[in-house]
């Protein structure tokens, strides 16, 4: 009886549907077709909100490095204000390795400020880069300001830090957990040398590009209130083969990391960059000051603190090409940093980063700007001979400058 009831009630929903939707019809004439039953279109579902793209990622580690913070110091005068600039520099002296003083050997240090109260450093068991008995490993030390000392630790000894300033020390420790922790094993005083490469006069048939009283050489060249090139600027000619001496300051960017740190460039008949950047006391990069551009690390590190003028002495032979544009032989570069030989003779594989395409025929030097404010001067360039188009040239050969053996820090 219940099943009959619920059929009845079914039945009559859908006779009430169907009247309601033919009187909604409009009536059709006499001999033509009764229109087809329309049904009302479905409700349209509300849009889906558009989802934000995700930010690319980043594949090159240059890339990856974060962007300028803090502040910029262009003089050691303005830096002052900054109380871990006056822990940054080089350090020398002596430390036991053992308890016994016949353990005692050269000690060196490198100390550079990572911002609000942060260091890193590398340690050295030798003489400072370009000295006599020049270390040839290092040890990556970080650590932190605290007052008016700072600690780092890391290394085979942990760094303490006194008497900010001119005069600073760096007393050198057995770290905690180890047999006489806390024992003084060594003192380094901090210590300033220029380059021995520093005003360096152009010899006898060299061209004076920049001496700070004129830009006639350059295009677009601006001088600074001091007397200095500002960076961005290139040569008026071009040059084939030649050595290049030029002086350089970094600005002092303690919050700054990676390429954001004091960022310009040497390019090359602007196609073969030389690095200019502040990488003192941090462990070697692939593009550090003195590397050739994302294609090879310098050999050494030569490094000095930011705010310190810095010497490049470079000598750079074009690649060759043949009468077809091909080339025949790779282009050859040999550097110094500060005086320490950092590339020896060696090859360039191609042109570097955002350069121009090698090609035989020579084009300007230039100074990058990267919006960092890198100061040059003393710049002066000795051609060694120059060739019209295409085809080899006589080439007059690459003579290094005697230096001491320079740092390389262990992988």
């Amino acid at each position: 009886m219940l099943s009959r009831f619920v059929s009845f009630v079914c039945l009559a929903c859908v006779a009430l549907v169907w009247s309601a939707t033919a009187e909604a019809q409009p009536p059709s004439l006499p001999g033509e077709a009764a229109p087809a039953l329309q049904l009302p279109p479905p409700a349209a579902s509300p849009p889906k909100p558009k989802r934000r793209p995700k930010p690319k990622k980043a594949t090159d580690p240059l890339e990856r490095q974060s962007r300028d913070a803090g502040p910029v110091y262009v003089a050691p005068e303005e830096a002052a204000i900054d109380p871990d600039f006056a822990f940054v520099g080089e350090y020398t002296g002596s430390v036991r390795l053992t308890a016994s003083a016949r353990s005692t050997t050269a000690a060196s240090l490198h100390i550079n400020a990572t911002g609000e109260g942060g260091f890193t450093g590398v340690l050295m068991f030798g003489h400072l880069p370009g000295q006599p008995g020049a270390a040839q490993t290092g040890q990556p030390l970080t650590g932190r300001r605290l007052g008016t000392q700072a600690a780092l630790t890391g290394g085979r000894f942990d760094v303490v830090l006194t008497n900010p300033g001119p005069r600073a020390r760096a007393e050198l420790r057995v770290p905690l957990g180890q047999p006489d922790e806390g024992a003084l094993r060594g003192t380094l005083e901090r210590i300033d040398r220029g380059s021995p490469t520093l005003g360096q006069s152009p010899p006898p048939g060299a061209i004076v590009l920049f001496d700070g009283t004129d830009t006639q050489r350059l295009v677009n060249g601006r001088i600074s209130p001091e007397g200095w090139l500002i960076e961005g600027t290139e040569t008026v000619e071009p040059w084939d083969d030649f050595r290049l001496h030029l002086e350089f300051r970094l600005p002092f960017k303690p919050n700054a990391a990676g390429q954001h740190r004091g960022n310009s460039g040497v390019y090359l008949q602007s196609r073969y960059e030389l690095q200019v950047l502040d990488s003192f006391g941090f462990v070697p990069a692939f593009n550090d000051l003195g590397a050739l551009y994302r294609t090879r690390r310098p050999e050494r590190i030569a490094a000095r603190p930011p705010l310190q003028w810095q010497t490049y002495d470079i000598d750079f032979r074009s690649p060759e090409f043949d009468s077809r544009g091909e080339r025949t032989q790779p282009g050859r570069l040999q550097v110094w940093l500060n005086g320490v030989s950092i590339h020896s003779g060696i090859a360039i594989p191609n042109k570097t980063g955002a350069g121009q395409p090698e090609a035989g025929f020579p084009l300007p030097t230039k100074l990058q700007s990267h919006k960092n404010p890198v100061r040059y001067r003393n710049i002066w360039l000795l051609p060694r001979g120059t060739r019209g188009g295409f085809g080899p040239a006589p080439r007059a050969p690459i003579s290094p400058t005697p230096v001491a053996t320079p740092l390389s820090l262990a992988p």
